[in-house]
């Protein structure tokens, strides 16, 4: 399977199989660190109240 526009033989399969690979590896690390970014987790409390997140001192 080729991925970009133009490629001629010199890519085969054990190459692409690489490629490819590699590009799920960056699209999981991405998802990883966008999961981290949106829910961040707070060090005193497990909590994911949006009121209390940025505000520790805040927790009851």
């Amino acid at each position: 399977m080729k991925l970009r526009a133009g490629s001629g033989p010199e890519l085969d399969e054990p190459h692409d199989d690489i490629e490819n690979t590699n590009l799920l590896r960056r699209l999981e690390l991405n998802r990883w660190i966008t999961f981290q970014l949106l829910y961040p987790r707070d060090e005193h409390q497990q909590t994911l109240d949006p009121q209390t997140r940025f505000h520790p001192e805040k927790v009851p």
